[in-house]
């Protein structure tokens, strides 16, 4: 039984690999640039911030009215964000792999297991403390405008609900991360490449639904501490200014912040093919069935 020939030679695929690791660097380049203006602008927005800041008339109570604004600002962005993401998560996905990747079976389930690696030190850096600060805060000022207590109280009762009900299933899922983990290898050989289609649309449904929520929950939220604004924050150039500035400061970090995490997940593929291309180039490999067995293991992950 004659053995089929490679369907590409060592010399083939050192010039596959490193076409592919260029045209890596080129979108790596372009994202780079985006990223640099992005908190360029960042860093304008936070200088004008800090020019009208001291010329604005925050009313009697200058620290509670401040972080009254910041707690709109944050709402507001969190609004902003949600609307923004699905177009900016795909823009960047496209910059930096050329095209969409849909969900893989395998990757999903990698996602579920890491649930059990995450540490007390990585949630408290997380947006996760952001938003208990950001409630907590909500309580103060509840407290300091007995006025609008009723209206801060209702922001506050549906903050702590929504952090009850992550802390209930975050908690689960790490229970179930961890009895699963043993099994982790034979559950990974069962599971198939891709999605089937009919999975894929109820992935997409989910999460239409799941977006409609959270942009519901937002605004209502924010709807309610706008109707407190009259009481708290003199309604002048200077605040509009501020909240405008702030609002774009907020879309501007969520948004280089999603980005940065996307673009470190492929970097881990282009240092891998860095490194086989090493290994052509200083005769580690010389098998081209072995540089298509690589090949398959880097690219597949990626959605190929």
């Amino acid at each position: 039984m004659t053995r089929n020939p490679p369907a590409f030679t060592l010399k083939e695929w050192e010039e596959i690999v490193r076409a592919m690791i260029l045209s890596n660097e080129t979108r790596k380049r372009e994202y780079v640039k985006w990223s640099a203006a992005g908190i360029s602008s960042a860093f304008v927005l936070i200088n004008v911030f800090l020019q009208v800041l001291p010329t604005a008339d925050f009313g009697p109570l200058w620290w509670p009215s401040f972080f009254y604004l910041w707690v709109l600002v944050y709402f507001g962005g969190l609004l902003l964000w949600e609307l923004m993401k699905p177009a900016v998560v795909t823009a960047v996905i496209v910059l930096i792999s050329g095209r969409v990747i849909p969900e893989k079976p395998k990757s999903k389930f990698e996602e579920f297991l890491s649930i059990a690696e995450v540490r007390a030190s990585q949630v408290l850096v997380s947006m996760l403390t952001v938003g208990i600060c950001i409630t907590l805060a909500i309580v103060w000022l509840a407290w300091v405008y007995p006025v609008v207590s009723v209206l801060l109280l209702s922001v506050f009762a549906l903050r702590l609900a929504f952090l009850v009900f992550v802390a209930i299933q975050w908690k689960r899922l790490r229970v179930a991360s961890r009895t699963i983990r043993p099994q982790r290898d034979e559950i990974l050989n069962k599971l198939p490449v891709d999605y089937p289609p009919v999975v894929l649309e109820a992935f997409r449904k989910r999460d239409r639904v799941q977006r409609l929520l959270s942009l519901g929950s937002y605004a209502l939220q924010l709807g309610l501490l706008l109707l407190a604004l009259p009481f708290i924050l003199p309604l002048t150039i200077d605040m509009l200014q501020l909240g405008i500035i702030g609002l774009g400061f907020a879309a501007l970090t969520w948004g280089v912040s999603t980005s940065w995490s996307i673009a470190s997940y492929f970097s881990e593929g282009v240092r891998q093919l860095r490194d086989l291309h090493g290994q052509i180039l200083t005769g580690k490999i010389v098998n081209p069935d072995q540089v298509s067995a690589e090949m398959a293991r880097i690219v597949r992950p990626e959605g190929d």
